[in-house]
């Protein structure tokens, strides 16, 4: 079969067009992991001088999550992911990273092993969170890294076993064990931090949070967003506080560090297909295996309720705590 001139310079045009997509793509993707140690060492070195937190950089690794608030018309920005290089093992399966899945209302990761990061001179601020703890750019990153890799883990993993404390979670997971009707699993949301009320937080599960019912003054003289002023401001230079001399990331003793920052750490469960008498059982269960001065534990469910046409049913939350 003969062949024609402009055939052969077709293929041999869609030829280069993909040797030439390779090339950038492999360029691309130097340039990427370029970007994602440069960015990581400008993080670790922030934390240094603005925190006095030392990070052990070899215990952690930065790479490209891939690219939001843009497309082919308008540029993106590159978003990067920070893990640890070796995966956190946590003891309770009710608290391992499971694939993402779609619940009620919502699509849900039972517990993150990393945190995003991404040059804030990039994006001008536009992600910063206006109601952060502390008042400086980038003090988000830092309570992610606490929250992610150090203060969580503990929490999952140490003090949640602790009978000293009045805890015992192998308890708890025998209660949840029993429960056939559905999966029990956490579920957690930001804000990182957060400060007001158990019952204001029972849709966040915040790890770093404080109770403190005047964390929700409503005086438009002494409010920031959703905060009162003057607690954020007293609660953020106990925080900057604990970080006026310098410590080293691993070797955080983290439960004197919830202590001093007065920190409550609400753990939600979500309990499929439970109504609120469920709920409540399993409750007054496994309370007397927490703390509950310490942390609060609270159960999320969404039974049915019909309409009026008695056809159509909807999903309502119920949370008991």
């Amino acid at each position: 079969m003969k062949v024609s001139k402009n055939e052969v310079y077709f293929a041999f045009f869609i030829g280069f067009i993909l040797i030439a997509m390779s090339m950038y793509n492999i360029v691309l993707g130097l340039n990427r992991d370029s970007k994602a140690k440069e960015i990581y060492a400008s993080e670790i070195k922030k934390l240094k001088e603005k925190y006095n937190l030392i990070i052990d950089k070899d215990k952690y690794t930065v790479k490209y999550k891939g690219q939001s608030c843009g497309g082919c018309i308008a540029k993106g920005y590159d978003f990067y992911i920070m893990k640890k290089k070796e995966k956190e093992k946590y003891k309770s399966k009710y608290f391992s990273k499971e694939k993402e899945e779609k619940s009620n209302t919502y699509m849900i990761t039972p517990s993150n092993d990393y945190i995003l990061v991404h040059s804030w001179s990039e994006v001008n601020s536009v992600f910063e969170n206006k109601e952060h703890l502390l008042e400086e750019p980038g003090s988000g990153f830092l309570l992610e890294m606490i929250e992610t890799f150090g203060f969580k883990p503990y929490i999952f993993n140490e003090f949640l076993y602790d009978k000293t404390k009045g805890n015992d979670f192998q308890e708890i997971e025998k209660i949840f064990d029993n429960y056939k009707e559905g999966k029990i699993h956490y579920y957690s949301q930001y804000p990182v931090w957060d400060c007001g009320t158990v019952k204001n937080n029972v849709r966040q599960g915040s790890m770093l949070f404080v109770e403190d019912e005047e964390c929700g003054i409503s005086d438009e003289k002494d409010k920031k967003g959703r905060y009162s002023l003057r607690k954020l401001k007293e609660y953020g230079n106990r925080f900057s506080q604990y970080f006026s001399q310098k410590r080293e990331f691993e070797k955080i003793d983290w439960y004197e560090f919830k202590k001093f920052n007065n920190l409550h750490p609400v753990i939600i469960f979500e309990v499929y297909n439970a109504e609120r008498k469920e709920l409540e059982k399993m409750r007054d269960e496994i309370k007397k295996y927490y703390n509950d001065k310490e942390l609060t534990i609270v159960l999320v469910g969404y039974p049915e309720k019909k309409f009026r046409s008695g056809k159509d049913k909807e999903k309502e939350l119920v949370a008991v705590w």
